[in-house]
Order: C-alpha cells, then structure tokens, then sequence
C-alpha cells in the first residue's frame, strides 16, 4: 500500500474507532501542511458541526510504522485516542489573542532559512544573519497541557499585529517565556547534575573548563533560539572568557566549544553534518554550517572552509 492509499483507507476506517457519540456531525477529510523545514505532513482533518476547532491528527509516522509491520487497526486506535484528547485542548480560535494578552507569552524558535522557504512564506520572520532567521511564537497554559503555536501571517492580520513590537515584544519576554540554560555535556550525559553556567558569576577557571557544552532552553524543546537572546552570545563568552565555535545540533539546542580545546572547524563541520544524516530527524535539522562568536568584534559569524585553521589557532 503506498501513502496515499494508506491515506484514503485511513479516512474510510477511522470512523470505526472513535465512540459512536464522537461520530454525528463530523466530517474527516485528508490534509496536507507545511511545517518547519519545509516538511510536507500528511494527515486527517476533523470537523464538527459548530465547534470552533478543526485538529488535524499527522499520520507521516502513522505510516513509516505501517510499512515496518504494524496493524492498521493499531494505528487507527492511536490516531482516534489522539483525536478525542485533542477536544479538550484549545486552538487558536478558543484563546484570545488580542495583543496586550498575548505580549507577555512571546518566544522565539531558530530556522535555516534555506530549509524553510515554504514555511518562511506563511509566518513573519526577522533574519539574524548567517542564513538563519527566528520567528515567534506564542507559548501558553491551557488546562494541563501547554499550547504553543507558531505567529501567522493570517494571524496578524486578523488580530492587527504590528511586526515590529511583535519582535520587540518576543525579544523581550523569550527569556522568561523560556528560560536559557548552559550545562556541558559531559555532565549533562553522564552524571545527571549538570548545573546552570549562566547562573555563574564569575568566568569559569582554565582547569574548569570542558570540550563542548550545550545551549538550549529548561525543557529543551526549540532551545536553539537561546543563542539569539538578548545578550546571550556575549554572556556565554564572558563565562568561558573566551571566544567559541557553535553547532548547531537540532532546532533544539546549539553546542557550544570554546577556542582553547584546539578542535578544526573543518572536524567539527564534519560531526554536525554526519549527525544530520544519521541521527537527527529532517524536521529537526538547524543547519549544516558551524559558526564562531568572536568576543572582541562581539559577532557571529558563519565558518568557511578557508577560516578553519584561522579558528583553530584561535586568531578568528
């Protein structure tokens, strides 16, 4: 069966497994998204007569485990469960949006704007140079679960944002919204007590020092935005008291090594790339570039191959 008969047949039977009061006025048809990294989600739309929200529910995976020998029936089971808890979590339509309630619960999230251009096209962005560019998003309370959706274009209008205070604004509250957090790696993996750099105050000594830390937020989800907080890039310098290179290991985190551990840049090129291709799913790809924050220019600028050796000596 390939997609999309995997697809129609999902429409045709999910009806079975969804309780029969769940069923009048419902409508399902399939749904095609674009979401960040341009990926192309495929899924089920629901809609009832009168309720303010349509979910979708994405059946991409639903249908990778399909092709490794699941059961229809226990994907559809998923996808019907998945449905029914999505009833009682608001959507942009059941929270009001109007600025001044939604100023303070601004955020951002880090994109390659090379991998986004269809994304990028739906949502006001702000570039921050190197071919990256953040966009926000609004990240709130509802009920038990926490809602984050990402600012439309749509959005705007309809709810008469101004781009400029509402990049203002995401910069301002993406701190407390959420809360950067530097830990290094080998703590972070290893022993499980891995403490807060950023909370320091002063820089840490030579022999403190590790190889590679990690930058993200404190649920590391979309963390890789900290590293454009106010002041952020100037901080992590002043920790370490020197300047570094920056991976950028998913759209969750960035990692961080300092200058003095003497690794080419071309090496560390290397790692992020590998790690694109084997380890780190499409969706969560950042970039394959590495970057160098240099303290006395107090900028970030991307690495190209003939930099490397300029990096590794340190006279970046």
């Amino acid at each position: 069966m390939d997609r999309n008969e995997f697809m129609t047949q999902a429409a045709r039977d999910i009806r079975e497994f969804l309780p029969p009061e769940a069923l009048q006025g419902l409508e399902i048809t399939e749904s095609t998204v674009i979401k960040m990294n341009d990926q192309m989600l495929r899924g089920l739309t629901f809609r009832r007569d009168k309720a303010p929200a349509a979910p979708t529910i994405y059946l991409n995976d639903a249908y990778e485990r399909y092709l490794d020998g699941e059961p229809m029936g226990v994907l559809l089971t998923e996808v019907a469960d998945a449905y029914m808890h999505s009833l009682d979590v608001p959507d942009p339509g059941q929270i009001d949006l109007d600025f001044d309630k939604i100023r303070d619960h601004l955020t951002v999230r880090l994109v390659e704007a090379a991998r986004n251009r269809e994304f990028l096209s739906e949502v006001p962005f702000m570039t921050v140079g190197n071919g990256l560019a953040l966009v926000c998003d609004i990240k709130m309370q509802a009920g038990q679960d926490i809602w984050r959706a990402t600012v439309t274009r749509d959005m705007m209008r309809q709810n008469g944002y101004d781009r400029k205070e509402l990049f203002a604004s995401a910069m301002q509250s993406c701190a407390s919204v959420d809360p950067p957090v530097l830990t290094d790696m080998e703590a972070a993996l290893f022993s499980g007590k891995a403490g807060n750099y950023l909370n320091r105050v002063e820089p840490l000594d030579p022999d403190e020092k590790q190889v590679m830390y990690i930058l993200t937020n404190d649920t590391g989800n979309l963390g890789a935005a900290a590293l454009f907080y106010p002041g952020m890039q100037a901080r992590v310098a002043e920790i370490l008291n020197e300047g570094y290179t920056v991976l950028p290991s998913s759209i969750h985190e960035v990692l961080i090594v300092p200058d003095s551990a003497g690794i080419e840049a071309d090496h560390l090129r290397q790692m992020v790339r590998e790690a694109n291709r084997l380890v780190v799913q499409d969706k969560d790809v950042l970039s394959g570039e590495v970057y160098h924050y240099d303290p006395e220019a107090r900028s970030l600028s991307m690495v190209k191959e003939r930099d490397a050796r300029a990096v590794e000596a340190g006279r970046f």
